[in-house]
């Protein structure tokens, strides 16, 4: 298992935290909303959550995931593979 690295990077005067594990990053999106509405982020991340266009894109993302792990378990059944490692590029 990789080891997960935390850094922050600054947006528009805001602090946002960036979590790094392997070549996968992640970014905060309660610091994110923390600059629109400092006392309750949570309230912009409830709206953002609501919004058609955020459930459209995971939607569409949870597809494209989805098609990939079952192109990947189809490669495992043909080529009789315990295991198949994802590189990226």
């Amino acid at each position: 298992m990789s080891k997960t690295k935390k850094s922050t990077i600054e947006v528009k005067g805001t602090a946002v935290t960036v979590l790094s594990q392997a070549s996968d990053d992640y970014i905060s999106l309660t610091d994110i909303a923390k600059h629109k509405e400092p006392d309750r982020s949570d309230h912009v991340i409830q709206n953002w959550m609501r919004n058609r266009n955020t459930i459209e894109f995971l939607g569409v993302w949870e597809r494209l995931k989805r098609l990939n792990e079952i192109a990947i378990r189809q490669m495992q059944v043909l080529t009789g593979a315990m295991a198949i490692k994802q590189l990226k590029g």
